[in-house]
């Protein structure tokens, strides 16, 4: 808008104003200060003389907004508005520092010349990890070999933030990093979360959700990305327990899954992400869906926990092991837990060496028992007494699908035998015995190393209580 006012005296005489002479007929004043009646019918207020003449300098600056990004690796654009026309040419800035930054960060003009505001931009570069709250501005608008220049064609760079506005005092560099310490600049996705997919059993897959700041592609072409896991002193069958890559593709959410193989026997506790805590690529690529299209930060030790709280050093494998450990093992086929000695299907405790034997078998997920080969079986060995009256032999009776397996020996007349060795393994005699769910694997048979660390003799006890309440004996 043109400036204008009257010398006291001289109501008709327009005084000079930057982009022409004003209209007499529109101009008067009153007791509140200079006025100018626009065609339109809009007036303004030039409040005073000395106004009048911070209005009648260079163009200052009236606001500085920052454009919103979809995601972390956009430009970070800054939209500077004048009280009136400039003029640019080259690429004039504002620079700033942050945390994190790869090179110098300047916000260099992009477009808009000719009008009052300008487009300035700072595109990520590799390597950029700037923090929120971490990016500081100086206080001036530089030239950086460019120019800058107002209506009257004065050169107006360097701009000082600090004191801009229509009172000439508006600090703008506070404003802008302030409009800053929201952002930031994020070159390539990285990793914002793992965690463990619940599982109901021990042998059903192990899967994992890695999460980024913002949408990534995976290409598996021919090779498939994968996070290591290692599992000390047990069995991986194999040798490699790889998570491999197996959804998300242009999302945030990528899913990793370790499919369970005969043989495996993860302790629980101490699973743990293994090679070098990165995401393995295995020749293949995973890059930002938008923003700047970089590859990914593969690494899982040194990340941000959440967008609020950027520090680009959390270790989120530790997170991950703590929910292996209180996960459950990796356990391909499902094995024993423990065998409970009872006087009925219950578990009730035995009072009299003439009551019936009942051996709970318990796994750690549910089995499915099949008895059209045959019944399976646990056969007993007496270490006490002259022995059975038939045979030793405790027959599958009930407890299909459940993790509580019943076999079953009758008491009969002229069993002696007060003390009894439980078998090393379970006989399946032409029947089977299989996992309900999960991996749906014929059961591990040993009784003498099983239980959460597979190297546990579950009979122990077992024949010890046999001993107490006095084993099959009259």
């Amino acid at each position: 808008m043109p400036l204008f006012g009257y010398v006291a005296g001289t109501e008709n005489v327009p005084v000079y104003a930057k982009g022409g002479v004003l209209d007499p007929k529109r101009c008067y004043a009153n007791a509140r200060g200079w006025m100018y009646s626009h065609p339109n019918g809009i007036q303004e207020l030039l409040q005073s003389v000395t106004g009048l003449a911070a209005l009648l300098g260079d163009a200052n600056v009236m606001s500085i907004t920052v454009v919103s990004r979809s995601v972390e690796s956009d430009d970070l654009t800054l939209i500077v508005t004048f009280n009136e026309d400039v003029v640019v040419t080259g690429n004039p800035c504002i620079t700033f520092t942050g945390t994190g930054l790869t090179g110098t960060g300047k916000i260099a003009y992009g477009s808009g010349s000719g009008s009052n505001q300008l487009t300035m931009t700072y595109a990520p570069i590799s390597g950029d990890l700037v923090q929120a709250a971490a990016i500081v501005t100086p206080s001036t608008l530089v030239a950086n070999a460019g120019t800058l220049v107002d209506s009257d064609a004065t050169s107006i760079v360097p701009v000082d933030l600090t004191s801009q506005g229509d009172d000439g005092a508006t600090d703008w560099q506070a404003a802008l990093d302030t409009l800053l310490d929201l952002e930031v600049v994020q070159y390539a996705p990285n990793v914002r979360s793992i965690a463990l997919t619940a599982r109901t059993v021990e042998s059903a897959d192990v899967s994992a959700v890695v999460t980024f700041n913002e949408a990534v592609d995976v290409s598996a072409a021919s090779g498939v990305p994968y996070i290591q896991l290692t599992d000390a002193g047990v069995t991986v069958a194999g040798g490699d327990a790889r998570m491999l890559y197996a959804s998300g593709s242009g999302t945030t959410a990528l899913t990793f899954t370790y499919p369970l193989e005969t043989g495996d026997l993860g302790v629980e506790g101490v699973a743990v992400i293994g090679g070098s805590d990165n995401i393995a690529l295995d020749g293949e690529t995973i890059t930002a869906t938008a923003g700047s299209g970089a590859d990914v930060q593969v690494a899982i030790d040194a990340n941000s926990a959440d967008g609020a709280g950027v520090d680009y050093n959390t270790d989120l494998t530790a997170a991950f092991d703590t929910a292996f450990d209180t996960n459950g093992a990796i356990q391909f086929a499902p094995n024993v837990r423990g065998i409970t000695v009872g006087s009925d299907a219950a578990g009730t405790a035995r009072t009299a060496s003439t009551e019936d034997l009942y051996l709970i078998v318990e796994f750690n997920e549910a089995v499915d028992v099949d008895e059209t080969g045959g019944t399976p079986t646990l056969t007993l060995t007496s270490t006490a007494g002259t022995g059975f009256n038939t045979d030793g032999v405790a027959d599958y009776l009930s407890g299909s699908g459940t993790t509580d397996i019943v076999f079953y020996k009758a008491y009969e007349v002229g069993d002696d035998s007060t003390a009894m060795d439980l078998p090393t393994d379970l006989v399946l005699n032409s029947g089977t015995m299989v996992a309900t769910a999960g991996s749906g694997a014929a059961v591990i048979l040993e009784l003498d190393t099983a239980g959460t660390d597979h190297a546990t003799d579950q009979r122990t006890a077992a024949e010890a209580a046999i001993a107490t309440d006095g084993g099959l004996d009259a």
